[in-house]
């Protein structure tokens, strides 16, 4: 119990920082993230919804069964049931495959593990291989999700309901059982290894001598792993023989796949691992019983060549090859986006959570796929500031609010408000179709019509680059194009000159104004947020003052966790940066400190006084569990220096 409490108390001092951040990241401050009950029950579906199939366990030991990754060659592409539950919803990246070698030796030694007499393990090392048992166990039930009731009693403990994707605690399960595997190599060398000894002539012999030598708990194990691989042949062999039906059902599902659904390449992955199963199971049952007498050098190279060949062969599918310097190519659309990309950002949905593109018709498909490509991408690459949200399955409570205000998704009747989101968000391009100018116009911004062409463009292969297959996934082809600059091409860069700068002075503004006034507000035609700003803190000290002019804000530096700013004004002013409001952000002005202000909402803003004045914005979160973590490390490697160090102490006659 000591023990096990200093593991505890050493595991939290450890992690303190990573749970620290975890907390104030994915719970506070999040949508949804509240631990009443309705809230919780509300939660469900979203966090489990990446439950395990109990089904795709076989995947352990079988891993393409159920094919691999939606693009697979040779016809391999996912066709299980791990996802949202609809057909073109699936998900294939959370299978855990733990090899079949891996699989039999943890079997033996937790088998050994339960033998009470002449056990090779020492009595802890006993309840160890129990513990990490229970642990595998246990996080594969829990990976089960909402296909099996244990997940219910998980996700009712405070705070276990923010979890996401359930079939996670699989890599705690992979874990556990490859510690298992260790335990099970250990006490495979120490009763057959170890200890040299001599052939006793032909295999019949041996095994004869085995049989009435070795401990009970060792032959029931050796008798159950043979019957495992008659029962998986058999079971292969019936599987085989409902090639029919299987591709009758392939041929059911609604998804794309590379080759034609047939349930040869699923039939052939049992085979292959029926296969390394009896290769496996030969090699460990010469060692158990002596075949390899006086040569455990040769049984340590078999074993490690099975284990080696078999997960190469298993994770190879997995693994993507692409000329990274073709990929990251630029191209003159990323040539315009990427000049100080700092003053402006990009979009090319009218929801920022990449719905509704700027493309109709066919071309609607492919586009979505590139602009994913470009915003996962270059636009990471090239340093490219995008409205779109690639990913962010928790929202904050402001983003939530903002959107909920402002956005398509959440207003369809009132179109317009998707122009004054653009203009409030420093989104100046938008990447869409060339013909639907005069139509965003009227539908965003009607009154001003501020959009218009800036580079009309086609698309088309990359230099050098293959025209793809048919059969190629639209997610590999639009990673061979490019764009072709010309006026004849379909789509355009458009300008919205509407946008407001990234960085403002302002010399009217309302202060102490609340979330819910400040959200109606920027809604309103009447309000107009390039003559005045919305602050959601009291302002004292100083006025707004509506007849001057208001001053200069020029960008001089910009980096994620920096920004300065030089102003210059006639009069006291509010300086606002359209980047995103987080109360971990210090500002400074000419080195002192000042009040963050939040404006418009989500944005930031600082009130700066008449004159020429350098402002710094500075992430800078508090770093307490910071000290504590690495106070951790050091006292565990100052613990670990005194392992190597101090002498072993001799026990006494």
């Amino acid at each position: 119990g000591t023990r096990l409490a200093l593991v505890v108390v050493c595991a939290g001092w450890l992690a303190s920082h990573a749970l620290s951040t975890l907390i104030g990241t994915q719970i506070v401050g999040v949508a949804g993230m509240s631990q009443k009950e309705e809230t919780r029950a509300q939660r469900w579906e979203f966090a489990t919804w990446g439950s395990y199939p109990k089904l795709e366990t076989l995947r352990f030991a079988v891993p393409g069964i159920f094919g691999y990754r939606m693009d697979t060659p040779e016809g391999g592409a996912y066709w299980g049931s791990f996802g949202p539950g609809t057909p073109n919803g699936r998900f294939s990246g959370s299978g855990e495959y733990v090899g079949v070698l891996v699989l039999l030796v943890a079997s033996y030694g937790v088998a050994t593990s339960l033998r009470r007499d002449k056990s090779p393990f020492a009595p802890a090392e006993r309840k160890q291989v129990w513990f990490w048992t229970a642990v595998a166990v246990g996080s594969l039930l829990l990976a089960f999700g909402k296909f099996a009731p244990f997940y219910q009693l998980f996700f009712s403990l405070p705070y276990f309901s923010t979890i996401r994707l359930p079939a996670k605690f699989l890599h705690g399960m992979n874990l556990a059982v490859w510690i298992l595997f260790a335990y099970g190599l250990e006490v495979l060398g120490r009763s057959h290894l170890d200890e040299p000894k001599a052939r006793l002539g032909s295999w019949k012999q041996q095994w004869a001598a085995w049989r009435t030598s070795a401990p009970a708990g060792e032959r029931r194990w050796l008798m159950g792993s043979l019957v495992t691989l008659a029962l998986a042949v058999f079971a292969g062999a019936i599987y085989a023989g409902s090639a029919g039906a299987v591709t009758a059902y392939l041929g059911k599902i609604e998804f794309s796949m590379s080759e034609p659904a047939t349930a040869a390449y699923s039939i052939r992955e049992v085979w292959v691992a029926v296969g390394f199963f009896a290769a496996s199971l030969a090699v460990v049952v010469g060692i158990v019983v002596g075949g390899f007498g006086g040569r455990a050098q040769a049984a340590w190279w078999l074993l490690g060549g099975i284990l080696v060949v078999d997960l190469y062969r298993a994770n190879t599918p997995w693994v993507k090859h692409y000329d990274y310097v073709a990929r990251y190519q630029s191209n003159p659309v990323i040539d315009l986006l990427k000049q100080k990309p700092w003053e402006q950002r990009v979009t090319a949905f009218l929801d920022p959570r990449r719905a509704a593109p700027l493309v109709g018709g066919d071309a609607a498909g492919s586009w979505v796929f590139l602009q994913k490509e470009w915003l996962e991408h270059h636009f990471q690459y090239f340093k490219i500031q995008s409205l779109d949200i690639d990913q962010m399955p928790r929202m904050p409570e402001l983003e939530e609010a903002y959107f909920g205000a402002l956005s398509l998704m959440a207003n369809q009747n009132n179109p317009s408000l998707v122009g004054r989101l653009w203009q409030l968000t420093n989104t100046r391009y938008v990447l869409g179709s060339k013909d639907i100018v005069d139509q965003l116009n009227q539908m965003l911004d009607p009154a001003q019509k501020r959009l218009r062409v800036k580079l009309p463009f086609g698309l088309g292969l990359k230099p050098g680059v293959s025209p793809p297959a048919p059969t190629t996934p639209i997610a590999d082809v639009v990673q061979l194009l490019t764009v072709t600059p010309t006026e004849q091409g379909p789509y355009a860069v458009i300008e919205f000159s509407g946008a407001l700068p990234r960085a403002k002075l302002y010399s009217d503004w309302q202060a102490g104004v609340a979330d819910a006034a400040a959200l109606e507000t920027l809604r309103s035609t009447a309000f107009d947020p390039a003559r005045q700003v919305l602050l959601s803190q009291s302002l004292d000290g100083i006025a707004p003052h509506t007849n001057g002019v208001p001053g200069e804000a020029t960008i001089v530096s910009h980096a994620p966790k920096q920004v300065v700013v030089k102003t210059k004004s006639a009069a006291a002013e509010v300086l606002l940066l359209n980047d995103r409001w987080h109360p971990d952000w210090k500002v400074t002005v000419d080195g002192q400190p000042a009040e963050l202000l939040r404006a418009n909402f989500i944005m930031r803003g600082v009130a700066v006084p008449e004159g020429e004045h350098t402002v710094e914005f500075r992430f800078d979160p508090p770093h307490g569990t910071l000290w504590v973590s690495l106070s951790a490390i050091a006292v565990g490697l100052v613990l670990v220096a005194l392992l190597i160090v101090v002498p072993e102490r001799q026990p006494t006659a």
